[in-house]
């Protein structure tokens, strides 16, 4: 077994795969996976938000490192330093950073290696390869395989889905109509746990913008949202239901189509996936000339579809109705600042709920 820690968005996972063998895309993420996938990968990405999910789950965790080591002892882990600032003022934050911070010792006492990873810079803390060992063919941290991974900033974005509105729960078309968030939709994203990233975007519709002070208002911009974002205009279909189109020969003509007709006195499919590539593209430069490293997008679910639809890594690639989400869910996407330079496309993408 070998694990590796680091702060958030060190470059952990892009250093240690090559670096073991493993291609990136084979690790396990712990953010999202199904909870026995752990005792069979042979690597996984982000342990401390498994951790945290099956706390909030009510899971037993006595005996959980040990279970680990005996079922998979040649597992790679890699998990974010959590113990460091400020204590925590709730119970639960105090009883994460203590069950994190408990089991990857207990993981490490256990390991072959323990690696330290500090702005994509590997150390090795314990094995052949420790700084200061005697392992002749140890390879000096910030050369070859090292800095060949870590090359690439990564960049980690959270594409996510507006909370419930009226018209959501009455299973309207709702493209242009500027409805906020139902009282239940408000409730429901207050009940996860979103990430906080360093840059936000939002669609300047008046559902996406409350969904943004919810999930994380440490970001939300005064007046800086993105038009392009904008859900697609359903034309004479908006705000009503599929029992109230379903006899007529317009709607009929449209999903006949498989959805790339025009809305009548709207959108077509792909005018609305071009207007949201332009807008997400052009944010993007924004995060990767900024050098940021991570970013929430609160946007609407067709916006979503479209960007996915269109920047999918291969072997993920799916058909655009595929990428739906419920409200106030989405995916966790990862590329390189190289990367979307030259290719426009994501390296992974994992469900966030």
């Amino acid at each position: 077994m070998k694990i590796a820690v680091g702060g958030a968005y060190q470059g952990k996972c892009s250093v240690m795969a090559p670096l073991f063998g493993i291609e990136r895309n084979a690790f396990l993420d712990g953010a999202s996976c199904a909870f026995g996938e752990i005792f069979h990968a042979r690597g996984v990405d982000h342990l401390h938000a498994y951790i945290g999910r099956a706390l909030r789950e009510g899971k037993d965790l006595e005996g959980f490192a040990e279970r680990l080591f005996l079922e998979n002892p040649d597992a790679v882990l890699i998990a974010d330093e959590v113990g460091s600032g400020v204590v925590p003022v709730g119970a639960d934050a105090r009883r994460y950073r203590e069950c994190v911070g408990r089991i990857c010792g207990e993981l490490a006492s256990r390991s072959e290696e323990v690696w330290r990873v500090i702005c994509g810079i590997p150390v090795c803390l314990k094995g052949d390869r420790a700084v200061g060992g005697s392992h002749e063919d140890a390879e000096p941290c910030g050369t070859g395989i090292h800095a060949a991974a870590a090359a690439d900033r990564e960049i980690v974005l959270h594409l996510v889905r507006h909370g419930q509105t009226p018209g959501n729960e009455k299973h309207q078309y709702i493209g242009r109509t500027d409805e906020g968030l139902s009282a239940a939709g408000a409730d429901e994203l207050r009940k996860k746990i979103y990430p906080l990233d360093e840059f936000l975007a939002v669609s300047p519709m008046l559902r996406c913008r409350q969904s943004a002070e919810i999930i994380c208002p440490e970001l939300v911009p005064a007046e800086d949202t993105v038009p392009g974002l904008r859900e697609c205009d359903f034309g004479a279909f908006e705000g009503k239901t599929w029992e109230e189109l379903k006899a007529e020969p317009a709607y009929q003509a449209y999903i006949d189509s498989g959805g790339e007709t025009a809305f009548p006195g709207g959108e077509s499919a792909e005018e609305f996936r071009t207007r949201v590539r332009d807008a997400f593209s052009a944010e993007m430069e924004k995060i990767v000339d900024g050098g940021w490293k991570s970013a929430t997008f609160a946007v609407h679910g067709g916006t979503l579809m479209a960007v996915l639809y269109q920047c999918a890594p291969a072997g993920q690639e799916k058909r655009y109705w595929d990428w739906h989400v419920p409200c106030g869910g989405g995916f966790r996407c990862v590329t390189g600042a190289a990367l979307w330079k030259s290719e426009k496309r994501f390296a992974r993408v994992d469900a966030m709920f």
